[in-house]
């Protein structure tokens, strides 16, 4: 079922499929909810499953030709969206997976709504913490600041991919009309969002809910998987080696909804709950 949520200035395309306990997935950077599509036919038989287009993203657009407000992109303002969505559901707290820079609005959305969410999962998350961490982050996004100057869409998507630490021959390949699409999100990311994502740092005080990290075997000296394991490893965050590349819930979808349905199910025993 589809239906639409406004927030702010914009109206959110989001999505439900099944029945039960409440499953929202958020996408990440140069994609939109389509991402989970496959995944979400084996999640449905288990859950409620809510996938949404993040503001700016395909078809979640801005109402008004008006500017936006200040922090119109920022993870606050996303946050935001998150949780009107989980609240119009009416369904009780959800578990809410966040892939990538998704991860990132999960992560804040526990920390400062934990009567919303039940635990979360995240899928190689781009966070900070240490000096280490923080630097590998700013000299990345200098390199697509960089692209973004000169008009090369193109070298910030490989810088994207060389992020990611490579990509995974099994994944199937896109239309056209989606991979074009996907461009047009990229572009999101770089104008409005990098400053607001790529500078967020994780506050371990603040996260009372319980969390696992999802890091690729595929891809450990990428950028998302480094900063990925160090966080989870400081956070005490449990940390899963999946299958794949940076992408491995579109890449293995099937792998993915398995590895999600165990992990919710653990985390229905854990004592923070």
């Amino acid at each position: 079922m589809e239906f639409t949520i406004r927030n702010g200035d914009f109206k959110l395309f989001c999505r439900k499929e099944g029945e039960g306990t409440l499953v929202l997935l958020i996408h990440g950077v140069a994609c939109d909810s389509d991402y989970f599509d496959e995944a979400v036919l084996f999640l449905k038989k288990h859950y409620t499953v809510v996938s949404y287009d993040r503001r700016g993203y395909s078809r979640s657009r801005k109402i008004a030709a008006s500017d936006l407000t200040a922090d119109g992109y920022s993870v606050k303002s996303q946050v935001e969206d998150a949780a009107k969505i989980i609240k119009y559901m009416d369904s009780g707290a959800a578990f809410v997976v966040g892939c990538s820079a998704g991860g990132i609005i999960a992560a804040e959305l526990a920390g400062k709504y934990p009567e919303l969410v039940r635990g979360i999962i995240l899928q190689e998350p781009p966070l900070t913490w240490s000096i280490q961490s923080k630097n590998d982050i700013s000299k990345w996004r200098t390199e697509l600041k960089d692209a973004l100057e000169k008009k090369h869409i193109n070298s910030a998507l490989i810088s994207l991919n060389r992020a990611m630490g490579g990509t995974d021959n099994r994944s199937k390949s896109r239309s056209l009309e989606s991979q074009v699409q996907n461009l047009e999100n990229l572009k999101v990311f770089l104008l409005e969002e990098i400053d607001y994502f790529l500078e967020y740092e994780i506050r371990k005080e603040e996260i009372m809910r319980p969390c696992a990290v999802m890091v690729g075997e595929c891809d450990k000296e990428g950028l998302f998987a480094r900063t990925a394991e160090s966080t989870a490893v400081h956070m005490n965050w449990r940390l899963i080696r999946t299958p794949g590349f940076h992408n491995f819930p579109a890449d293995l979808p099937f792998e993915f909804a398995v590895m999600i349905v165990g992990l919710i199910s653990e985390m229905w025993h854990w004592r923070s709950i």
